[in-house]
């Protein structure tokens, strides 16, 4: 990893979108979360679209990385939503790249996964890095941008280059205090029918008698 060039990497995501900035010999730079993520598609919202292409240009100019290593996005679930909002903010990366003039590498998340596995415990990395107040999040965006500085691949004295960039990123406060807080989401009262409302009613009332029990059982409804 020898070089004076840097390489960003970034872990995309609608609400925690991580970044690491990896310089010369492996040395985390910065690190911390892109803020200015697409939540949401409606029209009213094109500001936020607008606000998003601009923050990516910025950051990728102002890191100063001769190349970036970005995640794909893999969905978990068929039919999530969650990959309309990462593929808008993917091309939008693909525009800040080229105007900046600098090279986009796109990862496969088992391709990096997968080495660092041969390296060690992944879970135990996770739980490590969590103990010092680390995300998943950027310990993945740290894990991606020095698999691309190693040309797609890791060597065995890796593992402890990433166990380094964790600890210094556990010394950063855009890391271990700039986590987005997801919004809570607003709740729905349910709206009950009047059918169903006065079926209810009348059900708790039981059904009325027959006869002159009946009749006078009617008048006082």
């Amino acid at each position: 990893m020898d070089g004076k060039h840097k390489t960003l990497g970034l872990d995309p995501g609608k609400m925690h979108y991580a970044w690491a900035l990896i310089g010369p010999r492996g040395k985390l730079l910065r690190a911390g979360f892109f803020l200015k993520t697409v939540t949401s598609l409606a029209r009213a919202e094109q500001p936020q679209l607008l606000a998003c292409l601009a923050a990516l240009d910025e950051m990728v100019r102002e890191s100063g990385a001769k190349e970036v290593a970005v995640e794909q996005f893999a969905a978990r679930q068929f039919g999530t939503s969650l990959s309309q909002y990462i593929n808008i903010m993917q091309g939008m990366l693909v525009a800040s790249c080229r105007d900046a003039g600098v090279t986009l590498h796109s990862v496969m998340p088992s391709t990096w996964k997968n080495y660092v596995r041969k390296l060690g415990d992944l879970e135990a990395l996770y739980k490590h890095a969590k103990s010092m107040r680390v995300p998943p999040h950027v310990v993945d965006a740290i894990c991606i941008g020095i698999f691309v500085r190693r040309n797609f691949r890791f060597l065995p004295a890796d593992k402890r280059v990433i166990e380094q960039c964790v600890a210094s990123a556990a010394k950063m406060a855009s890391v271990t205090d700039g986590l987005p807080v997801r919004p809570k989401p607003k709740r729905r009262k349910k709206r009950v029918r009047k059918d169903k409302l006065l079926g209810a009613q009348s059900a708790r009332k039981g059904p009325v008698p027959s006869g002159r029990g009946g009749a006078r059982a009617r008048k006082r409804a």
